[in-house]
């Protein structure tokens, strides 16, 4: 089944994002994966590992063929990915499709750089149900702490150089939601646990 086909540079910005978050311990083998989501004509990316949640979303143009679907592609497939999109504006296309049982995705490339196809073994299970955590309310917060290198990490999300990052809180010893604006028309929110203030 054909899900979606989009610039290729579009879905490397995805991909890329997509992994910042994604748990490299394998026995979360659930949260070791980037999710996929095409609902149109949004399609996103998520991935989370307990103390910090990515999610990636581009809307495809308008008459755009879609078909609604998920998949958890494996951290280890979605860094070669990364590795073999080209990531240049107008580069090319890359179509999205799902094998008959939903075990394996495949993406095609076609463009600048010729003609490719990688397949992968998805993973099977549920993924966290990140929407129910994800704060619908915002308050002024006093005094809270997060780990500096998690922070840092969302400048791992493909943006334009020095973009701003909108942090708003949801009080002490509870989640920050950073948004920003990618590249490639995709949109980031980011989602940290905070630290326990010692004393």
């Amino acid at each position: 089944m054909e899900l979606f086909t989009m610039e290729s540079s579009a879905l490397y910005d995805l991909v890329k994002g997509g992994i910042v978050a994604s748990s490299k311990d394998k026995t979360l083998s659930i949260l070791n994966s980037v999710k996929f989501e095409v609902r149109e004509p949004l399609v996103r990316v998520v991935s989370t590992d307990r103390y910090r949640l990515v999610i990636g979303d581009i809307n495809l143009p308008e008459g755009t063929l879609m078909e609604t679907g998920e998949f958890l592609l494996p951290l280890d497939s979605a860094k070669d990915l990364v590795k073999s999109l080209p990531s240049k504006a107008n580069s090319g296309m890359v179509t999205v499709e799902l094998s008959d049982d939903s075990k394996y995705v495949s993406f095609t490339y076609d463009g600048g750089d010729g003609k490719w196809n990688r397949e992968y073994l998805l993973l099977a299970g549920d993924f966290v149900k990140y929407e129910s955590i994800m704060p619908k309310e915002f308050v002024d917060t006093q005094e809270i702490g997060f780990n500096p290198a998690l922070m840092a990490d969302i400048a791992k999300l493909p943006t334009v150089k020095n973009i701003p990052v909108k942090m708003k809180f949801t009080g002490d010893n509870k989640p920050m939601v950073g948004t920003l604006d990618g590249t490639n028309g995709v949109s980031w929110t980011y989602l940290l646990m905070p630290m326990r203030l010692a004393g």
